[in-house]
Formats: structure tokens, C-alpha cells, sequence
């Protein structure tokens, strides 16, 4: 049986490296990108301490809700204040930091997860003069951010202000990892990737005879650039990445 590769940061690997284990697959964790809190973070401080002016919140990830709330447990989240989730994953993590369901949208039900699907929801809404805070991470390097939501709200008349509260690192791999990675079980495994920016920091090997289960088409266009022979699009959900790993497994 060929090994199932998960490349998320551990803290959101861990939920999918137990489930595939439980469904009888063999797993091997090698991150691809490395999450941390931006070095400032006095912009934070500001856009917490001026929280009440916002009509609308939105969140790019479920790694941009852990870092706006870190610290601020004791912080209250305003009753008339909304919040925009690009998923599942991002909305539970909206409601376990205290944010009232009610309050907060998303793409509809089987829809991709992701800032387009997100403004399907919410482009009819009044935007003239809305004040929003766009909450997202930014690269180490010098690769551009995607400003697509920014430029919808801002067409729409609402003014925006972006605050980066994490930055995704290229990942630092173990001598175990190095070794690994070069050998031929790594080309016959199949790789999860729930990032674009993660696959650039792989290798360049010959991946032409590895499969690749990608959580959304931005990703599946990544794979592809990189070599990977079979790519397979799937839900970011457990049991959606189960079925997709038996099928190609």
C-alpha cells in the first residue's frame, strides 16, 4: 500500500494524519510550510482596540482567526460585528474563539472554500462606506499575496484594511526527511496538498508517477506546474479526503 502524505503545519495535520491512520492507511507527516505569528504585532493591538468601528471581519483561514485571537481571550467580539469564513474550517474556528454563528458567513454547502465562493454570498449586501478588516498571512519571500477580495470590496465601495497576522516560512526538513524524500517511496506515495504555496517549497524531482490529492483547482494548477502525473481534486473534509485516498490508493 502506498504511503498517504500530509503537508499541512502539525497543529492542522494532526486531525487529518489520525483519521487516515484509523481508516487503515500509513501515514508520514513532512510539512511544507511553516505557520508563525508576524514579528509586530502592534497593528493587531490597533485593529483589536478599534474593533467597535468595523461592520465586517473577514477571515482568509482558519490560521488568520488563531492569530487575530491569540491573547485576546478576555476580548469581547461585538454584537453587531460580521464576519466572513472562507469554510468549514474557518467558521469553526470563528465559533470556538467566541463569534456567534449567526454572525458569521460563509460559501454555501458544497460549495469550494474560498474567498470567491465567499463573496457569492455576501455581494449583494450594502458595502458604500462599510469599514472591513481583512485578516490574512503573508509570505516570507517576496511572493505576492492575492488581493481578489480586497478588490471586490473595494469596488463595491467599502473600506478596507488588511492586517497580516501570520507568515507562512519555507519549511526547515529533518536529515530523515532529506533522506527520504529522495528516494523512490516518496515518488510512489500520494501526496495531500492544501496549499499552492507548500508545493513550491517540495523538491525538484520527477514527479511524474506520483499522484496528488489537492483541496482546491488553484492546487490542482500548482501540481501540475510541478510534474505530479495524477492529480485528484477533493473537499478539505476528512471523509472527503478518505474516499479520494481509497481511490487512488
Amino acid at each position: 500500500m502506498k504511503t498517504v502524505i500530509v503537508t499541512r503545519p502539525l497543529h492542522q495535520a494532526q486531525p487529518w494524519i489520525e483519521g487516515l491512520q484509523q481508516h487503515g492507511f500509513s501515514v508520514r507527516h513532512i510539512p511544507l510550510l511553516s505557520i508563525q505569528a508576524v514579528a509586530d504585532n502592534q497593528p493587531l493591538h490597533h485593529a483589536w482596540a478599534q474593533i467597535d468601528q468595523y461592520t465586517w471581519v473577514m477571515f482568509v483561514s482558519a490560521n488568520a482567526v488563531h492569530y487575530f485571537f491569540k491573547g485576546t481571550q478576555h476580548v469581547h467580539w461585538p454584537s453587531h460585528l460580521r464576519a466572513g469564513a472562507t469554510g468549514n474550517g474557518t467558521t469553526k474556528a470563528l465559533t470556538a474563539s467566541g463569534v456567534a454563528a449567526h454572525l458569521i458567513d460563509q460559501p454555501a454547502e458544497n460549495q469550494p472554500e474560498d474567498t470567491e465562493h465567499l463573496w457569492q454570498q455576501i455581494a449583494d449586501r450594502h458595502w458604500s462606506g462599510t469599514q472591513v478588516l481583512l485578516v490574512r498571512g503573508r509570505s516570507a519571500g517576496n511572493r505576492p499575496e492575492r488581493n481578489w477580495l480586497m478588490h471586490q470590496l473595494q469596488h463595491a465601495g467599502a473600506q478596507v484594511q488588511c492586517l497580516a497576522v501570520y507568515q507562512r516560512c519555507a519549511p526547515v526538513f529533518s536529515a530523515d526527511d532529506l533522506l527520504w524524500l529522495g528516494s523512490h517511496d516518496a515518488r510512489n506515495s500520494c501526496w495531500i496538498f492544501s496549499s499552492s504555496e507548500a508545493i513550491e517549497y517540495l523538491p525538484d524531482y520527477d514527479w511524474a508517477q506520483t499522484t496528488a490529492i489537492v483541496t482546491h483547482q488553484r492546487i490542482a494548477q500548482a501540481a501540475h506546474k510541478a510534474g505530479f502525473g495524477h492529480v485528484v481534486c477533493t473537499r478539505p473534509d476528512l471523509l472527503s479526503l478518505v474516499d479520494s485516498v481509497k481511490s487512488v490508493v
